[in-house]
């Protein structure tokens, strides 16, 4: 069914279900997701896009290179600054899909030359990551397509990470997934605020939460492997901090949703948080844990996809990273898996009598 008549259905069983005084505006709300194709076309459509981008950026970089473009820096600064507005004005003026691919090209060409020119007048690392994330930041505000949007927040994030990386901060990756988890956390649970904000704000959205949770996971990927980046283990859990408080803030609406009678919530809650500590020592599971409850909780199908992908993926590197033997491993999965097996019984049992109400 198209997205606009399911949209219509939705608001014509609000309005029979809220009756006479209820009032809203429909054909404002309707226009709203017409006007935003980038939230409504499939996602394989937009990984192909940008796929796209990224070998029309090779070959029309090849092609540069052939030109000796490389070999000047007042050049590459040129033509990399011409590329960057060129690219945001395309993507103003015209709407279309294989538009996007070409203004996603010049845009990440671009940022790739005026990188490389930088570079080659030996400016130091830091400034250039700083000038890097001011021209993301202002492509962000500037831009209205949703490719771009979402490429300037991965920008920025990487920037961070880079930062981080290059002053040798490992430890500060804790700052940066409480920031990213807190920032995803905002702007998942205030869905409706920003969807009903000027345009200003509302059309960055959808590619700002899409691009929140790769920055998340950009975090969690050198936490969760063991010895890709130099961090002190014994502070490790300080990563799951701002996860684990977010899935528990949300846990007694949870159980309100699930229609657990008032005498089991102290229960199921001491559960919850049971079932949460062993993950203070592999913050990356609890921080895709908490991507698939906000994306659950708001109906956001491709943010539950990826926080499922990440969480078997980080569930099966933390097994491989076990300095454990494989029988102790073994009764391990084995004991969890019992024990998220009672888990799911007593909620069952507790919820099935409310669900026949």
């Amino acid at each position: 069914m198209d997205k606009s008549k399911f949209i219509a259905q939705v608001l014509e069983r609000i309005q029979a279900s809220e009756g006479a005084g209820f009032r809203m505006d429909r054909e404002k709300i309707l226009d709203k997701y017409r006007r935003e194709p980038g939230e409504s076309g499939p996602l394989a459509i937009k990984v192909l896009s940008v796929l796209g981008g990224i070998l029309a950026t090779v070959a029309f970089g090849a092609f540069l290179g052939f030109l000796d473009i490389f070999d000047s820096n007042p050049a590459m600064l040129g033509l990399g600054s011409i590329l960057l507005v060129g690219s945001m004005a395309l993507q103003r003026i015209y709407d279309s899909l294989v538009l996007d691919a070409l203004g996603i090209s010049l845009y990440i060409l671009g940022m790739l030359l005026i990188i490389f020119g930088l570079g080659e007048f030996r400016l130091h690392g830091n400034s250039i990551a700083l000038l890097v994330l001011g021209l993301a930041l202002i492509t962000l505000l500037v831009s209205r397509n949703y490719l771009l949007c979402f490429i300037s927040t991965l920008v920025l994030a990487a920037d961070f990470l880079y930062l981080i990386l290059e002053n040798e901060l490992p430890d500060m990756i804790h700052a940066y997934v409480a920031f990213f988890s807190l920032a995803l956390a905002h702007c998942m649970l205030n869905e409706a605020k920003y969807l009903s904000a000027p345009p200003l704000i509302s059309r960055i959205y959808g590619p700002l939460r899409a691009g929140l949770i790769f920055s998340l996971l950009f975090g969690l990927v050198p936490i969760g492997i063991v010895g890709m980046a130099q961090m002190d283990s014994d502070r490790i859990w300080i990563s799951a901090l701002a996860p684990l408080a977010i899935i528990l803030y949300q846990v007694p609406s949870i159980l309100k949703i699930l229609g657990t009678a008032k005498r089991d919530r102290t229960t199921a809650y001491i559960l919850c948080v049971l079932a949460l500590l062993p993950t203070l020592f592999a913050p990356a599971l609890a921080g895709a844990l908490m991507i698939v409850l906000l994306s659950f909780k708001i109906n956001y199908r491709s943010g539950l996809v990826l926080g499922i992908l990440a969480l078997v993926y980080f569930v099966i590197q933390y097994y491989y990273d076990l300095n454990l033997s494989l029988l102790i491993k073994s009764m391990l999965l084995l004991g969890s898996g019992l024990l998220f097996l009672l888990y799911y019984l007593f909620f069952t049992k507790r919820t099935k009598p409310h669900e026949k109400i």
